[in-house]
């Protein structure tokens, strides 16, 4: 029976996400929430909106759902911030993480959905992370450019999968993006090719 009334308000929750207008969406997430309870919004707002790519554009596998959720633990301290060290098992219990790891090492055959899984997380952080900077490093030449890399492919999943417009961004050159969401909050996305001699 709990297990029944979950499914329903995760089912209610992904409704909601798909209908809501992106900005209103982000400041439900943290605004008025102080403490604890903003990392406790800001991690319930990744999960949805990656739930939300699930049913908009690709379906996760449940080895994609495992490595987002150590992505979650890992990045705790962050969405926590001077409230992690003195919660740390409140944070850990709440959130279901099996521990609260300080990062995590991804691997997995040719074709397992590395980059993708990498792209969803970056979507969700860019969508509920107020000034969130994020720097990806690929060892693809071609992984990191504005068309057919890392940014390109975000971007796309943006604007397809949340309306964001493309007036919202803004291209710094090919390995940065800019989301900008107020003049107090711009998002930032570099992208850079381990192979290509980029600083």
């Amino acid at each position: 029976m709990k297990k029944h009334a979950r499914l329903a308000r995760e089912q209610l929750e992904i409704k909601r996400l798909k209908t809501q207008q992106v900005s209103t969406r982000i400041q439900d997430a943290v605004q008025n929430v102080k403490g604890i309870d903003r990392g406790h919004a800001m991690i319930d707002s990744v999960r949805g909106t990656l739930r939300v790519i699930d049913k908009r554009s690709n379906a996760r596998t449940s080895a994609q759902i495992s490595a987002h959720e150590y992505i979650l633990a890992s990045g705790a301290s962050y969405f926590y911030g001077e409230d992690f060290h003195s919660n740390e098992l409140k944070i850990k219990t709440r959130n279901r993480f099996e521990s609260l790891l300080k990062g995590v090492l991804l691997t997995a055959p040719r074709r397992f959905g590395k980059t993708v899984i990498i792209i969803m997380m970056i979507v969700a952080l860019m969508l509920n992370c107020p000034n969130i900077v994020i720097v990806c490093v690929s060892g693809n030449k071609n992984a990191a450019g504005q068309e057919v890399g890392i940014l390109g492919k975000v971007r796309k999943c943006l604007m397809r999968d949340f309306g964001v417009l493309r007036s919202s961004f803004d291209r710094k050159n090919d390995q940065h993006l800019m989301y900008k969401i107020n003049d107090g909050d711009v998002r930032e996305l570099h992208s850079y090719s381990g192979k290509s001699g980029d600083r």
